[in-house]
């Protein structure tokens, strides 16, 4: 994808700063400091552009100019293009060919947040913490995340080996496995000795809607009185945001599920309790360290409790 505008060349861009009236002294040595930054970047642009070893097309340098700039940012920031979109898209609806595995880029290493159950990755023993180094046998590290997810995806029935840096172990291990086709099934239900046991392993875009089929199957098969429910969130790497306040909405009785805050004090974006009455006393299980959204407010409110367990050894 060609840029649809150009960055003036730096003479040009000195020629307009002298141009352009300026009032306020700070305000001139901010545009100035801007302009010098500019400067610099479309000098490397252009050194880069004529003496790179191999040519590089405009794509490619603009687009990692802006996967650099928000990389510096924080860990969470990125910029989609809409193959990027379309990948994320797959990985949320499910159905792809690939091991199962959620991974994030931490100083340049692939490092895994969870294996999903019952797939390639979780049956294999992959486990949250791990580090993925080489995949096939070829280095992976400094990789983008979208490139370290694309090797890991194929054909279902294609094998593949994964070179894995666990904490705690010496050496690192090799771990071989075949690709499947990954259909996610996010929300498993059953009861327990009177007690809704319910697993969320992902919050995929159909979990809120799973979740509260759960709740009707438990109500339905115990006559209406549970003695409680567990909400079992272990090895849940998250997922699409409105999923999971769907679900916290389905367990809180009032009060702010959850909130975005923007750079102003007024730049805030609540989510709050929309309508219903919670089943009941509930108990949430996650891992220790494990992050949840709303699962605080949620015992708070409900008289529940949080059981936070060590990550067990498969």
């Amino acid at each position: 994808m060609k840029p649809s505008m150009k960055l003036l060349p730096p003479l040009a861009l000195v020629g307009a700063l002298a141009l352009v009236p300026v009032t306020a002294s700070s305000f001139a040595a901010a545009d100035t400091t801007n302009y010098q930054e500019l400067e610099r970047f479309m000098s490397v642009y252009e050194r880069v552009k004529a003496n790179y070893v191999e040519p590089v097309d405009d794509h490619t340098l603009i687009k990692g100019a802006i996967d650099g700039m928000l990389a510096a940012l924080d860990p969470h920031s990125s910029y989609a293009e809409a193959s990027d979109f379309d990948q994320l898209k797959a990985t949320t609806d499910g159905n792809y060919g690939g091991l199962g595995l959620s991974v994030s880029i931490e100083d340049g290493a692939v490092k895994v947040i969870a294996p999903t159950e019952d797939t390639p990755a979780w049956k294999a023993g992959i486990k949250a913490g791990d580090y993925i180094t080489h995949i096939n046998g070829e280095l992976v590290y400094g990789l983008t995340l979208d490139e370290a997810v694309s090797k890991m995806r194929g054909e279902p029935g294609t094998p593949i080996k994964l070179t894995i840096v666990r904490p705690g172990r010496d050496k690192p291990f090799d771990v071989s496995m075949n690709r499947e086709r990954i259909e996610l099934r996010p929300v498993k239900w059953e009861i327990k000795d009177g007690v809704g046991y319910i697993n969320i392993n992902t919050f995929t875009g159909n979990v809120a809607e799973q979740t509260k089929a759960a709740l009707i199957g438990i109500d339905k098969a115990t006559g209406g009185k549970p003695l409680g429910y567990v909400v079992d969130l272990r090895s849940n790497p998250g997922g699409l945001l409105d999923q999971a306040v769907d679900v916290a909405d389905d367990f809180l009785d009032s009060g702010e599920i959850v909130s975005q805050r923007g750079r102003t004090k007024d730049d805030i974006e609540r989510e709050t309790w929309q309508f219903g009455e919670p089943p009941g006393r509930v108990i949430f299980v996650t891992f220790a360290g494990s992050k949840v959204i709303g699962v605080r407010d949620t015992y708070a409110q409900m008289g529940g409790s949080v059981a936070q367990i060590p990550s067990p050894d498969r």
